[in-house]
């Protein structure tokens, strides 16, 4: 009975002590780095949870600074390269009107009219890519990786046909990935002409 007892209490004062850090573990679980932090500590004792808490809450701070210069630097970024891309277009787009142009000036000028709508698609994509996953984007589908790229390798051969093999793709049937599609395809399209 005595061992049984002083079994029951320990268990019981072990819970005690260890509830703090459950509460703890309960909160970082459910964190989110969009929402303020600091009052975490407030909520636990002045001893080993507290301090652990106090750290938490630091930490919150520091996460709190990073997503807010990572917003203004895209932001920024966004601006100061859509910017000058947008002159860049309207510029071609007026040279391209001049009937003074020649065939050889017209192939010069729609290479840099594709090179400009690449680049402002890149723009697109890494802008997409960089920004916080709380961040609303629309269009977000689940995108099938198998189908994808075999189409894509597909429209590859049929504008660059060789006298190899055709090249398939293999993997999961079912992996997917979430992506608006005009974001995915130019993602994938970067890395088919890289490889």
């Amino acid at each position: 009975l005595g061992t049984l007892a002083s079994g029951g209490l320990g268990l019981l004062f072990g819970g005690y002590l260890i509830s703090p850090v459950q509460r703890l573990a309960r909160w970082v679980d459910s964190s989110n780095p969009d929402h303020p932090g600091g009052v975490l500590a407030a909520q636990f004792a002045d001893d080993e949870v507290g301090a652990l808490a106090a750290a938490f809450d630091r930490y919150q701070h520091r996460l709190e600074a990073f997503l807010h210069r990572e917003r203004e630097f895209t932001a920024d970024a966004s601006h100061e390269l859509r910017s000058p891309l947008s002159v860049l277009k309207a510029g071609l787009d007026v040279v391209a009107e001049d009937a003074g142009v020649g065939p050889r000036g017209r192939r010069a000028i729609e290479r840099m009219e594709r090179r400009a709508a690449e680049l402002g698609d890149l723009l697109d994509a890494l802008l997409y890519l960089a920004r916080s996953e709380s961040d609303p984007v629309s269009g977000v589908v689940d995108i099938p990786l198998l189908p994808t790229w075999q189409h894509l390798l597909d429209d590859y051969e049929r504008v660059y046909p060789t006298s190899e093999s055709r090249v398939r793709v293999t993997g999961d049937p079912n992996a997917t990935t979430m992506a608006p599609t005009r974001i995915a395809r130019l993602v994938f399209n970067r890395l088919l002409e890289h490889a």
